[in-house]
């Protein structure tokens, strides 16, 4: 069977004003942020030109093309993603260029270390950075190479709906962890920057944004608490400031100093009619609708759409132009008051409503994976008390069920979806692998197709729900792993609440979280951590496992350098925060650690969705889902490890 389909969402045609706060990826959640450090030709000068963005917007959608040419991609383009400063980069040129982001670099003109996926650890210096609204940075890696490389494309011309890959370090790097793969669209693209619902978190700022030709086309930077809400550096940014950045100048780009209106045209429509109309811009406040007609704007007579923006970007922000519209058989004069694009993000503060249709996991999308639903039959609820806690899995047709064992109480039910519930017995389970056994009476059950191969990072993957339906796809981003058991996620440990980089003299904090122990003792970004307690701090992992080491409430000393000051602060330490409260896209599993083996993949689940199969094209179980982890993770415990559970009933 093979993923594809036809499909469309209906437009969103309405104004509405939503909160939008960005939040910085660079470093890495923990009691601090760790930052590990690990290689590079192109000439920058005359890179290849990217190929024409693939087209699958409203059409049918290959689901088979973009796994093939997903798992291609990464093999060509993960050697040259390193990790850098709690962050990520990638190189661009043979001799050493690495684009990251302005806030992983911290300043230019201080030496790094830059970590390649095989451990390899070199040497470096950053140049330039845009701190303005662009947030690009350029580090140059010492000696001449030859460094493996991603060519630069361009992104002028992107599309949305464009499929695209996201590759990064979530969290930190880790020795012997290759870079991580995540999967979407583009939802908008503008001159200086890239909206996708490739997920990404803290970790992942600097990592490449490619296309499906493997050129880069953006760079990751932050994201919103909406899964679909991740922003990337447009790569012509750095293209248009390659000379400044390369002559290691800071500089802060303003691009959206430009006049705006606040309207947008009606989809699929060449006509000068009014299809959406953003909150609080120079159209609202003047009193145009969605559905107005342009006849003429400031004197000039409109017949296409496309003659609007030109007119508009010839004015200047403060200017009052004159409006006039056909409102069903009225015809307007309307004076608008024109805006300036100042805040680029802002400028996105609605585009999630309009562009629903093009998100990875939207109606058409999931509707592709329809052909690999023949073991929905096999998914059902799980009941505990009669109320729904998880999915579950028929692995035999004699009424033999697994699940995730810790989220069972009481007394457990499985049902088929909106069925009668059936009284299950737990016949044992498994405290490694969370894994639970159920027996319910049922007559014949459906049971699961095993897939046997090995499965690679880039395979496709799709979340089965009891209805029938794909509950969402992704992309297996990482090869099987064991997580260990640690205390992260516990509450005895203590949490200072910052991310870290490397510093000249000690190691640089590249963020502050706000209401910690590091906000209310006063440091900032950019201070270099000397010592704590009287202990000299080294590295980051030094200050990780010093800081976990004290309890919630133990108070320390910590010596910093702040520019040409040496300054003594006072922390009082407290409790981890909750990870969805900063990276957000909901609730995560209270168990999601301490597994053997685990199948890493980026499709969204929720809690309640674990236990549930995981499959491929083929609608062949690659593995049950067992967490949502962090934002951007799930893990599934591979086939064969539940195999080897299941296999215990003969």
């Amino acid at each position: 069977m093979t993923f594809d389909a036809r499909a469309h969402d209906g437009r969103r045609r309405r104004t509405r004003r939503h909160r939008h706060s960005a939040l910085l990826l660079g470093g890495v959640l923990a009691c601090v942020l760790t930052v590990s450090t690990a290689a590079g030709r192109a000439a920058v000068e005359s890179p290849p030109a990217a190929a024409q963005p693939n087209p699958a917007t409203d059409v049918a959608l290959d689901l088979r093309a973009v796994e093939s040419k997903a798992q291609e991609i990464y093999r060509r383009a993960m050697p040259a993603v390193v990790s850098v400063s709690g962050g990520s980069g990638v190189v661009v040129s043979a001799d050493g260029y690495v684009l990251t982001v302005a806030h992983v670099g911290v300043r230019s003109g201080r030496r790094v270390t830059i970590t390649f996926p095989d451990g390899t650890a070199v040497r470096g210096r950053t140049l330039g950075n845009d701190r303005g609204e662009v947030d690009a940075g350029l580090i140059k890696i010492d000696g001449d190479g030859p460094f493996p490389f991603v060519p630069m494309g361009r992104s002028a011309d992107l599309q949305r709906g464009t499929w695209c890959l996201a590759v990064g370090y979530p969290v930190r790097f880790e020795r012997g962890k290759p870079p991580a793969l995540r999967i979407g669209r583009v939802l908008q693209s503008q001159p200086h920057a890239i909206i996708t619902d490739c997920t990404i978190m803290g970790g992942d700022s600097g990592g490449p944004l490619l296309d499906l030709e493997g050129n880069l086309i953006g760079i990751s930077s932050r994201c919103d608490d909406r899964l679909t809400t991740n922003i990337h550096v447009a790569i012509d940014c750095y293209r248009a400031n390659w000379e400044r950045l390369v002559a290691g100048e800071d500089f802060a780009s303003t691009p959206w100093s430009v006049a705006y209106l606040g309207v947008d045209r009606v989809e699929d429509s060449s006509e000068p009619r009014i299809g959406w109309i953003y909150d609080g811009s120079g159209a609202a406040q003047a009193g145009l609708q969605v559905g107005d007609l342009l006849l003429k704007f400031d004197g000039t007579t409109l017949s296409q759409y496309d003659q609007l923006p030109p007119l508009i970007e010839r004015r200047r922000p403060g200017d009052e132009v004159e409006i006039e519209v056909r409102r069903g058989d009225d015809q307007l004069t309307l004076k608008a008051k024109l805006g300036a694009r100042e805040d680029w993000v802002g400028r996105f503060q609605n585009w999630w409503r309009r562009d629903q249709q093009y998100r990875k996991n939207d109606a058409r999308v999931r509707a592709a994976c329809r052909a690999a639903m023949a073991v929905t039959t096999a998914t059902l609820e799980v009941l505990a008390d009669g109320q729904l806690v998880a999915w579950g899995t028929v692995v035999d047709p004699r009424g033999y069920v697994v699940t995730k064992a810790s989220l069972l109480s009481g007394e457990i039910s499985c049902r088929v979806a909106g069925g009668a519930a059936w009284p299950a017995t737990l016949v044992r389970a498994s405290l490694e692998h969370d894994l639970a056994l159920l027996k319910v009476d049922a007559g014949t059950l459906t049971a699961v197709t095993w897939r046997t191969d090995p499965v690679v990072t880039g395979t496709l993957v799709a979340a089965v729900a009891p209805d029938g339906e794909a509950a969402a796809i992704g992309v297996v981003s990482a090869e099987p792993r064991a997580v260990p058991r640690s205390e992260r996620y516990g509450h005895r440990r203590a949490w200072l609440g910052i991310s870290l980089g490397e510093a000249e003299a000690g190691v640089a904090i590249t963020e502050v979280f706000a209401r910690t122990a590091a906000s209310r003792a006063g440091l900032q970004v950019g201070d270099a951590i000397q010592s704590i307690d009287g202990q000299a701090m080294r590295s980051a992992d030094e200050i990780v496992q010093t800081v976990g080491s004290r309890a919630p409430g133990d108070s320390i000393s910590i010596v910093i350098e702040r520019g040409d000051q040496q300054l003594t602060k006072k922390a009082v330490l407290g409790r981890p925060q909750r990870e969805e409260d900063q990276w957000g896209g909901g609730r995560f599993s209270e168990r999601r650690e301490g597994f053997p083996q685990v199948l890493p993949h980026d499709t969204p689940i929720t809690p309640e969705q674990c236990g549930g199969p995981l499959v491929d094209g083929d609608g062949r179980v690659v593995g049950i889902n067992i967490a949502r982890a962090v934002r951007v993770t799930s893990y599934a415990l591979p086939a064969d490890v539940v195999q080897q559970f299941v296999a215990q009933l003969e």
